[in-house]
């Protein structure tokens, strides 16, 4: 469904095409498209970490995280070792944050839905 006005998705219409592309999008995104957003985040992150010249870290990890649109929760496994405290993700569609909960129990907590 369309809003005819603003000729935009709606946020039903993205639910609706993301929960059904939930069951693929890991192989999908990964394997087909190479992927690499989790492991280029988790990278940069790290770097900032190490970087003891320029910011103010000094070595510390991060006290807390947001991955917001997190799907199935692909990054979890590449940032929860940078993290502290909670790393928390949330996403539009309720089936790919079930997926994400299910992947990432121990690792984090994930919420989805509208």
């Amino acid at each position: 469904i369309q809003d005819t006005e603003t000729n935009r998705t709606t946020p039903s219409e993205l639910i609706t095409l993301f929960d059904e592309f939930a069951s693929r999008f890991e192989s999908k995104l990964m394997d087909e498209l190479e992927y690499s957003a989790p492991k280029d985040v988790a990278k940069a992150a790290a770097e900032r970490i190490q970087d003891t010249e320029t910011n103010t870290r000094q070595g510390r990890l991060y006290s807390s995280a947001l991955d917001a649109g997190c799907g199935t929760g692909l990054a979890a496994p590449y940032i929860r070792s940078l993290v502290d405290g909670p790393l928390v993700g949330i996403d539009i569609s309720p089936k790919m944050a079930e997926i994400g909960r299910a992947a990432c129990r121990g690792r984090g907590e994930i919420s989805g839905g509208a």
